[in-house]
């Protein structure tokens, strides 16, 4: 699911400031410091308002990658999975583009209400009823007459695309843009130097 890829071409950038030593040392410095950082904040939009709090097996395993192309392009892979050094979320690409998932082996697919955790299987007590609705639903007994709803049956469930990836990186690339500026890198470069007490 490393569909996050970006490759920055930096043989202009390196040409204009090549009379300058360790500029590739900077644009590394740059590249790890803004992957980090968009790493950080698709994290939060993980967690935030596009996909609630069911997602802490995705959070954990998104990271980033710095790669290099050769010919003074380097690379950046974020995402989740092998290709990022970490595990694969199935859930991951349906959450990024959207889809609708249907049951695979069964007639049905149990849908966890609202602060349900786990499986139909971890509740051995429980039975299927038809609400007024005409939905089908998986219950416990809670009190003498009660019942409490915890899985509701369905044929499908249509995921909304959330973007989670793609859309982080685009809040994102205008930043990148900024830091891989020639002038922009002249200027840390110059300041770098200055700090250092080599140039005035």
């Amino acid at each position: 699911m490393s569909d996050g890829k970006i490759q920055v071409d930096i043989s202009r950038a390196r040409a204009k400031i090549s009379a300058l030593k360790g500029v590739d040392r900077l644009m590394r410095k740059k590249l790890t410091f803004w992957m980090a950082d968009t790493i950080y904040h698709i994290k939060r939009m993980i967690s935030g308002t596009y996909l609630g709090t069911k997602t802490s097996q995705l959070k954990r395993n998104v990271g980033g990658k710095a790669v290099e192309f050769g010919s003074g392009a380097y690379g950046l892979m974020i995402g989740t999975g092998p290709d990022v050094g970490l595990s694969e979320v199935i859930y991951a690409s349906i959450q990024e583009h959207g889809g609708t998932i249907r049951p695979k082996k069964r007639k049905w697919l149990t849908v966890p209400l609202p602060g349900v955790k786990g499986t139909v299987s971890n509740y051995p007590d429980g039975f299927f009823i038809k609400s007024k609705a005409g939905n089908l639903l998986f219950v416990i007994r809670k009190g003498k007459y009660g019942i409490q709803p915890l899985f509701v049956l369905k044929k499908e469930v249509k995921i909304p695309a959330s973007h989670w990836l793609t859309q982080s990186i685009k809040d994102k690339q205008a930043e990148l843009e900024k830091m891989l500026d020639p002038n922009q890198l002249v200027g840390d470069m110059m300041e770098g130097l200055r700090g250092s007490g080599i140039q005035d």
